[in-house]
């Protein structure tokens, strides 16, 4: 799978909401590319906007962010 946005390959390790070697529909991902955040949906990862997920998850997703600068 690819980025929606960069087009960066992603692997079946980029799963940061569980520690499964595959991709889960609801699963979160981080590009570590350009850094965008995507929900694994129906087979595809989507960009989404970390701000309707809860506040665990967004903080959780903003802590991953950091260690990639």
């Amino acid at each position: 799978m690819k980025c929606s946005n960069c087009g960066y390959e992603f692997d079946d390790h980029a799963c940061i909401t569980s520690k499964k070697t595959e991709l889960q529909n609801g699963d979160i991902s981080i590009c570590f590319n350009c850094g965008e955040v995507h929900q694994f949906m129906d087979g595809t990862l989507k960009l989404i906007d970390i701000k309707y997920l809860p506040l665990k998850t967004q903080k959780e997703i903003k802590i991953a962010i950091s260690t990639l600068n």
